[in-house]
């Protein structure tokens, strides 16, 4: 975050600093909410939740470097209060963002926005997990430009199903500037409900994909044995080579998305194309590619996957070609992060299941994540639990364990 003092951000989160000593602090590190990612100079916003209140981590976060607390009463040390810190910390965003002046590109899709959000301009993610929250961090970045990567299933119980999840992600180019305003809306070609959107924005529209029709497009798309991409990157006025070191044929995608937004701002196809050329991959645990010595070759892709990921790791694992020739066996496993969760809750609610080491046996929920279990109903109502299932072919063998805890 830029500097600010304490009395700068009281003012612009319409807070009080209380004490003599706080106004003429400095924050020059980050914002967090979690003390555990404190460094020297940041701001600790405390949020009270449902099952710990951030105020109890303040002496963590003093002690770590944190310059002040932001939270809705008054701790031991440098703070501002303020009686909301969530709206707090959308108000602070929004002085950052003035100050700054950048072009802001937003960025939203259900998989693949890190994988996109790796260039000069201030690109903000915006993720959603209800109708409405798109919208509300729109008018906090302001965005030029909006991109809407893809339409997946994440979300969909809380969004009314996948046509839901297509509304939300739709408000990202709903309220950007108008064409005469600048304003520019990057839409995938590739899926439907995505190039649907065209409909529902002001902004000047520009395609992005694999298909004939899109201004930007790649064009003889050719893994190599590691599963590595190259193309030919077309855009409206001029083409370039591209050879990606990331693997997988669906970074095709996420390569024509930052292409797309590059050539939004001017950025010619020949630096568009170097830049793709030398991406490596940034997020530990998102696809890694481990060659271990005796020849096994591990896809790690353990950070927490949604659906269409773990398809993209499997697509990923069948394209690449063993070491040494040959057909090879390949073997995938694919976990959920915070997966103790969801036991935990199914425990407090009486779910029941059953132990794989005693199959006749129902009772209530003991079970630890990665056990493979699938609860059952709530006990009292029959139900019990199977086996995470497995997807099984010739040479693949793909499972998926624990299974989402639900009714049977």
């Amino acid at each position: 975050m830029i500097p600010l003092t304490l009395a700068e951000i009281a003012r612009a989160v319409d807070g009080t600093a209380p004490g003599t000593a706080g106004p003429g602090l400095t924050v020059t590190g980050p914002v967090v909410i979690d003390s555990r990612e404190v460094t020297a100079g940041a701001l600790f916003a405390a949020i009270a939740g449902a099952r710990s209140d951030g105020h109890d981590f303040a002496p963590a976060a003093y002690s770590a470097g944190a310059v002040a607390v932001l939270g809705s009463r008054p701790v031991d040390g440098p703070c501002v209060v303020v009686d909301d810190v969530v709206i707090a910390l959308t108000k602070l965003a929004g002085l950052v963002r003035d100050r700054l002046s950048p072009v802001v590109i937003g960025l939203t899709g259900s998989v693949g926005k890190r994988a996109d959000r790796q260039t000069r301009y201030l690109v903000l993610e915006m993720g959603a997990a209800k109708p409405g929250d798109i919208t509300h961090l729109v008018r906090v970045g302001r965005p030029q430009i909006g991109m809407v990567l893809n339409v997946g299933p994440a979300h969909v119980l809380t969004m009314g199903g996948i046509d839901g999840v297509a509304q939300t992600k739709a408000e990202m180019v709903r309220d950007l500037p108008t064409a005469a305003g600048g304003g520019f809306a990057l839409l995938n070609a590739d899926d439907e409900r995505v190039a649907a959107m065209a409909r529902q924005t002001p902004a000047t529209v520009t395609f992005y994909g694999i298909g004939h029709d899109a201004a930007v497009r790649a064009r003889n798309v050719t893994p190599d044995a590691a599963g590595r991409a190259s193309f030919s990157l077309h855009t409206p006025t001029e083409q370039a080579p591209v050879r990606l070191r990331l693997p997988g044929e669906h970074q095709v995608a996420n390569a024509l998305a930052a292409a797309c937004a590059a050539n939004a701002v001017g950025v010619p196809a020949d630096r568009i194309a170097t830049a793709l050329s030398s991406a490596v991959p940034r997020s530990p645990g998102r696809f890694e590619i481990k060659e271990r010595p005796d020849g096994v070759t591990v896809i790690d892709d353990a950070y927490n996957p949604p659906s269409r990921g773990h398809r993209r790791a499997g697509g990923r694992a069948r394209h690449r070609r063993p070491r040494g020739g040959g057909q090879g066996r390949r073997t995938g496993r694919h976990g959920r992060r915070r997966a103790r969760g969801r036991h935990v809750r199914a425990r407090r609610a009486g779910w029941r299941c059953r132990d794989r080491s005693s199959p006749g046996i129902a009772a209530p929920c003991r079970c630890r994540p990665g056990q493979g279990l699938q609860h059952g109903g709530p006990v009292g109502r029959g139900g019990g639990a199977r086996r995470a299932g497995a997807m099984s072919g010739s040479k693949d063998n793909y499972s998926v364990m624990p299974e989402r805890a639900r009714q049977a």
